[in-house]
């Protein structure tokens, strides 16, 4: 007997191993047809392939359970392409399924997801998904977390979604929702944080239902055009802690219900109240928890004098009161905890005498942008001084920085940017120990850089960029820049420093963005700058450097931008431009349709930016740059390249700006110039240009980091971004021939042409007539012959065009007063 019993549970065993196997091997199949609608770009799928099916459960981003039914898919920040598979649906054990910033998953979500019935979790958040929010996710009755942030979704938000009775978070920020928030969603009594903020179109009033979600914590409806009053309901729920609603239409509170609420954070700022915002004041200084108050905005409301009683609210940690037209601050009151105070863009002319009390306890003070002339040296307040970071940009500053600054040895921040200081930098700056960010650009400042800037060791950012400092870069200090082994960023452009860019420099191995340009260095660039391995953004140009370059470019993982020129830069274009990452990548442009977004282009390959422009560089075309298709401004000009240009120019489809000129090059124009998308748009702004890598972190070129030479319309100017959907090529001043390609008259999109001083021949094209947003047009000093379209005279946007010096005949066109623009 006991032997049959041991045969039973072997062949139960054994079965239910067979079972268990083919469960598996099912589901695997069913995760490799949903693979099949997406595009692995960075290999992070490879394990998911029929030959390792045995280890499903240990694909990447598969979790399961103890029957080794998959329950989980989570495929985040993987650069994913593509969209869901109906496949989804098959997998009926499934809790979990995020696949959140991926960034370029799209489609629509398909209904066999609601197979999937003990669904928890959906998050396809950061993605491009668009379309209706669809009803048939009300089936999923376990669902317990909703995120569907920064996407495209659009129309109203359906009632059907308040099925989901077991829903405690909803975020559907940052998408393009419009309608009104449903009254059902007030039956959601497990919800406990809903997000609607940044839609901009969702509308109505807030119903009253939601004053029933009892567990709700967080509320945040930002940036849309809510409109009426703030049902009371809201402050009486009896676990609400933030309360988010800025940037709507609002037109006041309901009265009632202050002293009752449990809220902690309450951001009112622009909307529009009309009514006396004395009474709002009032129930505000009644909430006991209040911890966080944005009240900014009302610049016709909120004048005069800082209420004491807000200053005064015992809880309150942090008071943001910017946009208004605040000009003082009382004189007594108690200062409670407040450790936050943000009056930027007010109409402060002066802080108060009793400043230096008041920051005793203030951490952090924001009053950039108002109208203060100096700052007195008293709100530092020596060993008393609580501050940690104080911003005062773009005032009216125009004294010196007060010396007590470096009495303040709490002080983390500092931002004096955009004024018009005087004087140099306080000695004794290296008493700072704990500063990690001195920001000064764009003012007046003179003498030497500080010395001893390596005792700063926490400092990452330091950007003194645009003032009239003189002298070296910290030559024969101890100890020195090298020490400043956190710096990330280090901007000293604009300036009028000169010698040598010392070799320490190379020891600040988490530098991401160098900026030197715009002065007068020389020598070599150091090779210790091969140290750089986290570098985005190399900017030397404009000086007086030398020699061979010999950094090893490919050293960096994600550079996108190598500025060198306007130096003195000689021998053959740098050997490591070839070892440049062809890591896939993004950049970042801003859409038009979007207003609190950024639209990402497909994914590409290189580096944003080169300019080689104005050395001495010698060499053939360097091919290499065909392989960059996330390139947009290439320029090469003033060198002496040589070579023709390779048909290869074509891939780079994101290209804006080509300047070639005076150089060497020969043989014609690349037939297939159409293929260049960045040249055919004419709706799209760059706004800056970024990257994504695969912990997503935006950098962008603002402020004049990123700035290029070019000359337009006979004058050498500088770019300082890229804006408007500029663009420009330019080939003149080389040895060009042949006759101009057709294909020129597809890119609708250029403003800039300029092929003078060539060796083109043949027949100005007609076609050259579609280019609408064309502004100048240079094709002198060729061999071109016959007569000037008469369509070019009604090119709308021409304002330059010149022809002379070739063997043109036949009658000048007129209309659209060409006449005054031609030059012959």
């Amino acid at each position: 007997m006991e032997k049959v019993e041991i045969v039973f549970w072997l062949l139960f065993a054994l079965g239910l191993s067979q079972m268990l196997g083919s469960s598996s091997k099912n589901e695997a199949d069913v995760l490799l047809e949903f693979k099949k609608g997406i595009n692995d770009t960075e290999g992070n799928l490879l394990d998911w392939n029929p030959g390792n099916v045995a280890n499903m459960c240990a694909w990447a981003g598969i979790s399961c359970d103890s029957s080794t039914s998959v329950v989980s898919i989570r495929l985040t920040s993987l650069l994913l392409q593509g969209s869901i598979l109906p496949s989804i649906g098959q997998l009926t054990q499934l809790r979990e399924l995020n696949l959140s910033r991926n960034y370029y998953m799209s489609g629509e979500i398909p209904s066999e997801i609601t197979n999937c019935s003990l669904l928890e979790v959906l998050d396809l958040s950061y993605n491009l998904f668009q379309g209706r929010i669809p009803g048939f996710l009300g089936r999923l009755q376990r669902l317990r977390h909703l995120s569907l942030r920064w996407n495209y979704y659009n129309q109203e938000i359906l009632s059907s979604l308040a099925n989901c009775s077991s829903l405690e978070v909803i975020d559907l920020s940052r998408n393009q929702l419009g309608g009104r928030i449903p009254e059902s969603l007030g039956q959601l009594s497990r919800l406990q944080n809903l997000s609607l903020a940044d839609n901009s179109y969702m509308h109505g009033t807030l119903p009253r239902s939601l004053g029933n979600c009892s567990s709700l914590v967080g509320l945040r409806l930002r940036n849309n055009k809510f409109t009426g009053k703030i049902p009371v309901d809201l402050f009486k729920l009896p676990v609400l802690l933030t309360l988010g609603i800025s940037m709507n239409e609002f037109t006041g509170i309901e009265s009632g219900g202050y002293a009752s609420s449990s809220i902690v954070e309450l951001n009112l700022t622009s909307n529009s109240f009309n009514t006396s915002m004395d009474s709002i004041l009032k129930g505000i200084q009644q909430m006991k928890h209040l911890q966080i108050l944005a009240l900014g905005g009302f610049p016709q409301q909120l004048s005069g004098e800082i209420p004491a009683s807000l200053l005064s609210l015992k809880s309150l940690q942090s008071l943001d009161l910017q946009n208004n037209s605040y000009s003082s601050i009382p004189l007594d009151f108690a200062y409670g905890n407040l450790g936050y105070l943000d009056i930027r863009f007010n109409k402060f002319a002066a802080l108060p005498s009793h400043a230096s009390k008041f920051l005793k306890t203030v951490n952090v003070l924001r009053l950039a942008r108002n109208q203060l002339t100096s700052i007195p040296p008293e709100i530092f307040g020596g060993d008393d001084c609580a501050l940690e970071a104080i911003d005062m940009s773009r005032n009216n500053l125009s004294t010196g920085i007060p010396e007590t600054l470096v009495d303040c040895l709490s002080l983390q921040s500092v931002d004096l940017s955009v004024n018009n200081l005087q004087g140099g930098l306080p000695s004794g700056m290296a008493k700072l120990r704990n500063l990690t960010s001195m920001t000064v650009f764009r003012n007046n400042l003179t003498g030497p850089l500080f010395p001893q800037v390596g005792s700063l060791e926490k400092l990452n950012t330091l950007d003194l960029s645009w003032n009239r400092f003189s002298g070296a870069l910290w030559e024969d200090y101890s100890p020195g820049i090298g020490n400043l082994t956190k710096l990330t960023r280090l901007d000293l452009s604009n300036n009028h420093l000169s010698g040598v860019i010392p070799s320490e420099l190379g020891r600040c191995s988490s530098i991401t963005l160098l900026d030197l340009s715009r002065n007068e260095l020389n020598g070599n660039l150091p090779k210790a700058m091969d140290n750089f391995t986290e570098l985005l953004i190399l900017n030397v140009g404009d000086n007086m450097l030398t020699g061979e370059v010999t950094m090893d470019f490919g050293a960096t993982k994600h550079l996108v931008a190598l500025q060198l020129g306007q130096n003195q830069f000689s021998g053959p274009l740098p050997y490591s431009l070839s070892n440049i990452s062809l890591q896939m990548h993004q950049v970042q442009v801003s859409s038009q349709t979007r207003q609190h977004d950024f639209y990402l282009q497909p994914l590409c390959t290189g580096i944003q930016a080169l300019d080689l422009r104005m050395n001495n560089f010698q060499g053939m075309f360097p091919e290499i740059v065909c392989k960059w298709t996330c390139l947009m401004v290439l320029s090469l000009a003033n060198n002496n390249i040589r070579g023709t240009i390779p048909p290869c120019i074509a891939n780079l489809t994101n290209l804006q700006v080509i300047d070639l000129s005076s150089n060497h090059l020969t043989g014609a124009l690349p037939d297939q110039l159409d293929l260049m998308q960045g040249f055919k748009a004419t709706n799209v702004s760059v706004k800056a240009l970024g990257m994504i890598s695969k912990s997503p972190e935006w950098y962008s070129f603002g402020g004049g980091v990123f700035g290029y030479g070019i000359t337009l319309r006979g004058a050498y100017v500088t770019i300082s971004n890229l804006i408007d959907s500029f663009t420009l090529m330019d080939f003149s001043n080389n040895e060009l021939e042949g006759e101009l390609p057709l294909t020129l008259s597809g890119l609708v999109g250029l403003m800039q042409l300029n092929i003078s001083s060539n060796r083109f021949s043949g027949r100005i094209p007609v076609g050259l007539s579609r280019l609408k947003v064309l502004e100048s047009l240079d094709l002198s000093h060729n061999n071109f012959e016959g007569g000037i379209p008469q369509e070019i005279a009604f090119m709308p946007e021409l304002s330059s065009f010149s022809v002379a010096y070739n063997n043109l005949s036949g009658p000048i066109p007129t209309g659209n007063n060409l006449n005054t623009k031609i030059q012959l």
